[in-house]
């Protein structure tokens, strides 16, 4: 789930035990991480005995839905990994919930989305790529993961262009 370039700043929804927030410290100890869990006892755990207690991240007890309608932030990475046990949860395949994510996003930034591979994830592949680049899909057991940047905008002349990232 890790991406290939390297972010300023990452947002994970669906935090959990932060294990993906510890292996983007590995390949940037100075990222700056936004980390939201609707349940707040595992964000306890986190804080308390997973080692998310640093000031690097902030730790947010919040539904992702809400969470994504009120946040004015935008992250280099945003990494969507709604799992409630081992069930994809539902606001992941919402087009309301696709929208606001992509908007969080950098302009030249990467989602990467975490999504199960059977017929659902086959309809929300084609949604969450939307106004997005596939860089990589990994199939991982029975998940897929969906690795995707945003189009960067450039001025050219006082008109807008919408180029591909790098």
């Amino acid at each position: 789930m890790l991406p290939a370039r390297q972010p300023a700043s990452a947002l994970i929804l669906g935090l959990g035990g932060g294990t993906i927030a510890h292996l983007l410290w590995e390949a940037n100890p100075e990222l700056s991480i936004v980390g939201v869990d609707a349940d707040g006892a595992t964000l306890r755990l986190a804080r308390e005995h997973f080692g998310l207690s640093s000031p690097r991240i902030r730790l947010i007890h919040a539904d992702a839905l809400d969470f994504t309608l009120n946040c004015r932030e935008r992250f280099g990475l945003v990494v969507v990994d709604l799992f409630l046990g081992e069930t994809l949860a539902s606001v992941a395949l919402r087009r309301s919930f696709q929208r606001r994510v992509r908007c969080l996003v950098q302009p030249g930034g990467t989602i990467v989305w975490n999504l199960h591979r059977d017929l659902r994830s086959r309809i929300a592949h084609r949604r969450v790529q939307v106004g997005l680049r596939l860089d990589r899909r990994v199939l991982a057991g029975l998940n897929l993961v969906l690795h995707l940047r945003r189009r960067q905008r450039r001025r050219l002349g006082g008109s807008l262009e919408e180029t591909r990232p790098n």
